[in-house]
């Protein structure tokens, strides 16, 4: 027996790639956004827009980088307190874990804008290095590891005025997308050789979960057709696993086309939902229905569907509502979440933060080092690592974690 969710009347918010994006035809990255879509990196939304220009997250580019590495063994856990098990992006964050592209720390930040030196490191991970040798002016804070990084890959990357690479601007979608035509209209290739069969094997079994996800609230689609595609997953029959694709990718056309059709001859009612906080004031918050972004005030027909309420620093909420034969109101009331506060341990004189602890995850924290007089910096460590300090003497991290800052200085030898 399928699940509350799956019984409710998610068909008509599902939504298949056959058509062209809404809002890119005159982009300047339209060809490169047509790139990503036919090579399935990157996907649009419901409502048949691509969105060039709004920030790529973690958690998208976490997809982006799994369908494109060779992820191995998925069997371990990981430990994030903002990633959990039913996350779409749980299996992307966890590949990226497991390969050692990032580390399993408290928090990863999921819903974060991806900044430009992040999304460096992640493909410094997967392609061999192609460098143009562009110098840039305000890379001084970053770590000997983050340049090596962006020395490889400088080429790709459209900098800004004044020889600047801005590392912490946010990455747009379209931005994104360029960058990997880029990669391929280079010929860059992934590090490593490949068994071809492997990776086809790897991109249809990736294909399929996606295929599973969208069709399980479905009625239109037989459990026992889920079940087998579910079965196939442990499988490495490429073909049957190509034939289910096919089969479920018929079955959803089929179910959407039915669905629109019984859309328009049935009536609708409108949904608003007023979110509050705990002492009453507004908040202007995120909605999904069935796990796609719903619109405030926008109508549905009846039925029973999953309302989910989310606002940064809150404590997410999700309940089933019932659209009847009237417009419907449902209010809500967030509590703040009980963030985590770290602090910050220093092992030295000289350092002088811009801000006092304890810190909430994700604070950005900026060091800076003062020598004493007749002293001049040995080493500065984060947490065991050494980092590199630039001619102004700062550097800048975000804190995840109780952090340890540990510096030497040694003495400046005049004679």
């Amino acid at each position: 027996m399928k699940k509350l969710l799956i019984l409710i009347s998610a068909a008509s918010l599902i939504f298949i790639h056959t058509y062209a994006f809404t809002d890119t035809n005159s982009h300047w990255a339209k060809e490169s956004i047509n790139y990503v879509k036919e090579k399935n990196l990157m996907e649009g939304f419901p409502d048949r827009s691509f969105m060039p220009d709004k920030i790529l997250t973690r958690g998208e580019t976490a997809s982006i980088i799994y369908k494109i590495s060779r992820a191995n063994s998925l069997d371990s856990e990981i430990n994030f307190k903002d990633v959990n098990k039913d996350d779409w992006y749980y299996i992307p964050i966890k590949s990226l874990v497991l390969q050692g592209f990032v580390k399993d720390e408290s928090y990863f930040f999921p819903k974060n804008s991806m900044t430009r030196i992040d999304f460096v490191n992640l493909i410094n991970n997967i392609y061999e290095p192609f460098s143009q040798d562009r110098f840039y002016t305000d890379t001084e804070n970053l770590t000997k590891k983050e340049k090596t990084a962006l020395n490889n890959f400088s080429g790709l990357f459209a900098g800004y005025p004044k020889e600047k690479f801005m590392p912490y601007k946010a990455l747009t979608r379209a931005e994104a997308a360029s960058i990997f035509k880029r990669i391929d209209d280079l010929g860059i290739r992934k590090i490593g050789s490949q068994n071809p069969d492997d990776e086809d094997l790897r991109l249809a079994k990736y294909k399929l979960q996606q295929l599973i996800y969208k069709a399980g609230p479905m009625e239109k689609i037989p459990d026992q057709v889920l079940k087998k595609a579910q079965g196939l997953m442990d499988q490495k029959n490429l073909e049957q696993i190509q034939n289910m694709c096919i089969e479920l990718e018929n079955l959803i056309k089929e179910g959407n086309e039915e669905n629109k059709t019984q859309k328009e001859n049935k009536p609708s009612y409108k949904l608003t939902v007023n979110v509050k906080d705990e002492t009453g004031n507004p908040i202007k918050a995120s909605l999904t229905i069935n796990d796609l972004p719903f619109l405030n005030n926008s109508p549905l027909l009846k039925g029973l569907y999953s309302l989910s309420v989310s606002e940064k620093n809150y404590k997410s909420e999700t309940t089933i509502i019932e659209i009847k034969d009237q417009d419907k109101v449902v209010n809500i009331t967030l509590k703040r979440k009980k963030e985590d506060l770290y602090r910050i341990n220093i092992v030295g004189t000289g350092l002088i933060l811009n801000k006092k602890g304890p810190y909430k995850a994700g604070t950005r924290i900026e060091v800076l080092l003062k020598a004493p007089d007749n002293f001049e910096l040995e080493s500065f460590k984060l947490n065991g690592d050494e980092k590199y300090i630039g001619d102004e003497n700062k550097f800048t991290f975000i804190i995840t974690q109780d952090t340890n800052l540990v510096v030497i200085w040694k003495r400046i030898n005049n004679f």
